[in-house]
């Protein structure tokens, strides 16, 4: 498995992950409890990603390719849901 296909697969691993909870968020409905789900899950999202990958990477990989996604999946679902809440 090369590089780039790992990069991907983490990636999209951590989209997935940050669009269920970010829907999970909507469903909550608390702020204070949506954030600590969301670094719980990103915590455990980042842990399946080291057992995945087995390679020791760097911090700003880490970030880049599991934070930074996780974080705008999470966001931005959590405001479609949120948007069409309000509209209808």
């Amino acid at each position: 498995m090369g590089l780039l296909e790992l990069d991907f697969k983490i990636a999209l691993l951590s989209a997935i992950i940050g669009g269920i909870i970010g829907f999970v968020s909507f469903v909550v409905n608390n702020p204070l409890l949506n954030v600590i789900i969301m670094i719980v899950f990103l915590l455990i999202t980042s842990g399946i990603v080291k057992f995945v990958s087995k390679t020791k990477q760097e911090k700003g990989w880490w970030f880049s390719n599991v934070v930074i996604v996780f974080i705008f999946m999470w966001f931005i679902v959590w405001t479609i849901f949120f948007n069409t809440k309000i509209i209808g």
